[in-house]
């Protein structure tokens, strides 16, 4: 008989890891997540349907949830991220980051055999390994070995995105793990893979902006002739004006407020026409790893491009997730069936 994994998804989003398990085929229940942001558990029920929501982690009763083997916990980095406020995550203090430390409780609670963590770099800076480390050492204290990395999603995807992962498990039943050394491009191996051909209208650049886009533009390396669509970030000087816009080969770091050109100003420019536009929605949910018929049901969910586009700035690359979960679980990959879903008709920009 074949085992299902019974997994709990703290900070859910919109349910990366399931999706994750999903692409990995590993036979999976999600038993509960724990999510307070009401865009969040709608994106998620869009796209894993109805999964019991226990809400705030700090207030949750944990004898109360059913018995899970895989924790995942991808803990706000609101306070540890360089371009956040920098409180930090210390036990006790009250900040989103601190959160971390309310894990313990379903460790303690529940002793699931492996735990996956995901976080910004910024966990292993000067300022905050203090508290990274003190988490390592109750983990610990609780019976686990903890292995991690970092890794940059361009090894998998063309985005320029470090994140630190961690996966710990019982000490019982621990055989080691190793991340994958030399990971593979699979699905989308370059940009030309996840841009469109048209954007919604609204989006395309006009008058002054369109005119200063051409005028800092370097666009001497595209090729004459050339008919793909480029993605395009731009530089700035040292008072933080932008000095140009160059071509990308890899998106920068999708983050909130990326969609629309957004605060890491990447745009799309066909030398066809010479038409400029702001990033999508869609293209940062495609570097994000998400398949485009889920895409089309995020659309299809109520909730806006730019509030789509959050909550992929928030959340994991699902290729990374499935190379793990696909070595922890190297028995159960690609024996469950693919998840049957309806068929999305959807004309995305007209």
């Amino acid at each position: 008989m074949t085992m299902t994994i019974r997994m709990f998804e703290a900070f859910a989003g919109y349910g990366s890891q399931a999706l994750a398990m999903e692409m990995a085929r590993i036979p999976y229940k999600s038993v509960g997540i724990s999510e307070i942001k009401p865009e969040a558990l709608t994106a998620y029920r869009a796209l894993h349907g109805y999964v019991h929501n226990y809400g705030n982690i700090s207030k949750v009763n944990w004898d109360r949830v059913p018995d899970f083997d895989l924790f995942t916990y991808s803990f706000p980095c609101t306070d540890i991220s360089r371009i956040g406020d920098k409180r930090g995550l210390t036990e006790g203090t009250g900040t989103s980051s601190s959160l971390l430390w309310e894990c313990e409780k379903a460790i303690s609670a529940k002793h699931p055999t492996w735990l996956l963590m995901e976080n910004v770099r910024d966990l292993l800076s000067a300022k905050f390994r203090p508290d990274f480390e003190q988490w390592l050492a109750r983990l610990e204290t609780m019976g686990y070995n903890n292995y991690y990395k970092v890794i940059n999603a361009k090894d998998y995807i063309p985005q320029n995105r470090e994140r630190i992962f961690m996966v710990s498990i019982l000490k019982d039943y621990d055989r080691g793990f190793e991340f994958n050394a030399h990971p593979q491009r699979t699905r989308y191996k370059q940009l030309s893979d996840i841009l469109l051909p048209l954007g919604p209208q609204t989006s395309y650049l006009k008058g002054k902006t369109y005119s200063e886009f051409m005028r800092l533009a370097r666009l001497d390396d595209i090729e004459p002739g050339s008919s793909q669509v480029f993605l395009f970030g731009h530089s700035r000087d040292a008072k933080g004006h932008v000095a140009n816009f160059h071509k990308l080969d890899c998106a920068h770091c999708c983050t909130t407020g990326s969609v629309g050109g957004g605060n890491v100003g990447m745009y799309v420019y066909n030398p066809i026409d010479k038409s400029v536009r702001k990033f999508t929605a869609f293209e940062q949910m495609r570097l994000m790893g998400l398949e485009d018929k889920d895409i089309q049901t995020l659309y299809h969910s109520g909730l806006s491009p730019n509030q789509i586009g959050d909550l992929g700035g928030n959340s994991i690359v699902v290729d990374i997730m499935s190379d793990i979960f696909s070595r922890l679980f190297p028995s159960l990959a690609g024996t469950a069936l693919e998840r049957e879903r309806k068929p999305t008709i959807l004309t995305l920009f007209d």
